[in-house]
């Protein structure tokens, strides 16, 4: 930005010094008024620039505040423990399964859960990125 700035302040002095000297060389409106509406034009895209980039910013921050609210969310809402009305495991009353995630070895990822209330989970994947349906990948009853 501080380019920008130098090229607002020469093109503000040049177009002074042509106003002001103007008669000096024969210049006439028509050869000034060129310059004075470059001037204005810069000065207005430039003010633009920095405006839209302020609401750039902005509408990031914001982005990132709503993604944190909505994890952390889930993320209390998978640990939620079972209050009587939860009886989706056969009947027996209990809690969701809460997973972990872990980064392994060579890339692999290991999904962690807690065996004493569940047998296992059902992995699914929805490869139109929340379009289409889930697919049915794999049951894993092994904790990691």
């Amino acid at each position: 930005m501080k380019a920008e700035l130098r090229n607002l302040v020469w093109h503000d002095q040049f177009k002074t010094s042509v106003l002001a000297q103007a008669a000096t060389f024969g210049l006439v409106a028509a050869d000034t008024n060129p310059i004075t509406n470059d001037n204005t034009d810069i000065h207005a895209k430039v003010t633009n620039v920095n405006s839209t980039s302020a609401t750039a910013t902005q509408a990031v921050a914001d982005k990132n505040t709503s993604r944190a609210n909505a994890n952390k969310h889930a993320r209390a809402l998978a640990r939620i423990k079972g209050t009587g009305a939860n009886t989706g495991n056969g009947g027996r009353k209990g809690k969701l399964c809460s997973l972990l995630l872990k980064s392994g070895s060579g890339g692999v990822v290991e999904l962690d859960f807690d065996k004493s209330i569940s047998d296992g989970v059902n992995i699914y994947a929805n490869p139109e990125g929340f379009r289409g349906d889930f697919i049915f990948l794999a049951r894993d009853t092994a904790s990691p």
